[in-house]
C-alpha cells in the first residue's frame, strides 16, 4: 500500500513505557499499511534533540514526519521550516504550535481529559480538600494544556478543592518518588496526590508504601499496566488512561495516510485500519475518550 513510503515518528523519549507500547503500535501501524518506519528520538526529553532528529529527517528528505513535542517553543521554529520545505508534519500526545503543523493527533480532547481527573479528584475528597499535582515539565504542551484545563474544572466545579502545590518530576518516577516525599511532609492536610505523567503515579505510590500514608488517596494519568500491584495493594485510588498501543498505531497510520492525500485538514473522519473510522475534530485527530481504571475493572485494561 505504501511500499515506497518512509515515515518518520518522533517520541518524547526512549526507554520510557508509555512511548514503548506507543511504538508497538506504530510498528503495527507500519506492517499493515506496508511503509518503512523510523522510530527514532532521544534518551530522555530534550527539545534541542528532538530538534536535531526532524532537521536530519529533512535532509534526507522524509516526505512526512510525526513529533510528540517535548517544548513548543523550541520545536515549532523547526517544524515550521520543514513544513516551508515540503516536508508533511504531524503532532501527536503534545502538539506544536497549529501553523507548525499540518494537524495533531491526541488521545482525547484535553478537556475530556481534564473532566476525568477533576471528577475522580471530586468523588475521592467528596468535593473539598487539599490537592497536590506532579507534572512532567511546565513546557511539555500536553502537560501544559492539562494543568490548565484541570485547575479550571476544579476551580469551577469543586470550589473547595484547594490546589496546594504543582511539582514537576521531568518524567522520571524516581524524581515523582522524592517530590512526594517532599510534598507529603509540606503539607500535612493533604488529601489526593495527581500524577500528571505516565512515570509520576507508580513513583507517587511508592512514596506513599514508602511513608505508610494510607489517608492521601492518589489518581492520575498512567498506564494501568504499571500501576497494577498499586491499585491491587489499594495504593493507587484510579488511572485516566488510554491505549498507548492505539495512539502509535493512529499516529503512524495518521502520518501515512497525510502523506498519501487520504487526510487533509477539514477532514472529518480518517479510516484507520483496526481502529476504524477515527473523529477528527477541527485539526484535531482524537483517539477517542480516556478511561478511568480501578481495582474493580482492571483486569479489562491489563490485556
Amino acid at each position: 500500500m505504501d511500499a515506497d513510503l518512509v515515515v518518520g515518528v518522533l517520541p518524547k523519549e526512549l526507554g520510557n513505557p508509555y512511548f514503548e507500547a506507543c511504538a508497538e503500535g506504530a510498528r503495527e501501524a507500519a506492517r499493515e499499511r506496508g511503509f518503512t518506519l523510523r522510530w527514532e528520538g532521544p534518551r530522555s526529553p530534550d527539545a534541542a534533540a528532538q530538534a536535531g532528529f526532524v532537521t536530519r529527517w529533512v535532509r534526507e528528505s522524509l516526505p512526512v514526519v510525526a513529533v510528540s513535542v517535548a517544548d513548543r517553543g523550541g520545536l515549532s521554529p523547526v517544524l515550521r521550516e520543514a513544513r516551508q520545505r515540503g516536508v508533511k508534519v504531524l503532532t501527536w500526545d503534545a502538539d506544536a504550535d497549529p501553523d507548525a503543523r499540518d494537524l495533531t493527533v491526541v488521545p482525547a480532547a484535553a478537556d475530556g481529559i481534564a473532566q476525568a481527573l477533576a471528577f475522580e479528584i471530586g468523588r475521592i475528597l467528596g468535593g473539598r480538600g487539599e490537592v497536590a499535582i506532579i507534572t512532567s515539565t511546565c513546557s511539555a504542551p500536553n502537560q501544559s494544556a492539562w494543568l490548565d484545563r484541570l485547575q479550571a474544572r476544579l476551580a469551577g466545579e469543586f470550589p473547595e478543592v484547594q490546589v496546594a502545590a504543582v511539582r514537576t518530576c521531568e518524567d522520571i518516577e524516581e524524581r515523582a518518588l522524592r517530590e512526594a516525599e517532599g510534598l507529603l511532609t509540606a503539607h500535612p492536610n493533604l488529601g489526593v496526590i495527581v500524577g500528571l505523567c505516565s512515570p509520576a503515579v507508580p513513583g507517587v505510590a511508592r512514596a506513599l508504601r514508602r511513608v505508610g500514608r494510607r489517608g492521601v488517596h492518589l489518581t492520575g494519568l498512567s498506564l494501568p499496566a504499571a500501576c497494577r500491584d498499586h491499585i491491587e495493594d489499594g495504593w493507587v485510588d484510579s488511572v485516566v488512561t488510554w491505549s498507548a498501543r492505539d495512539l502509535g498505531y493512529l499516529a503512524a497510520w495518521a502520518a501515512a495516510a497525510l502523506a498519501a492525500g487520504e487526510l487533509e485538514p477539514g477532514a472529518l473522519v480518517l479510516p484507520a485500519g483496526r481502529l476504524g473510522n477515527v473523529m477528527v475534530k477541527g485539526d484535531e485527530v482524537r483517539l477517542g475518550r480516556p478511561h478511568i481504571v480501578t481495582a474493580g475493572n482492571l483486569e479489562a485494561f491489563l490485556a
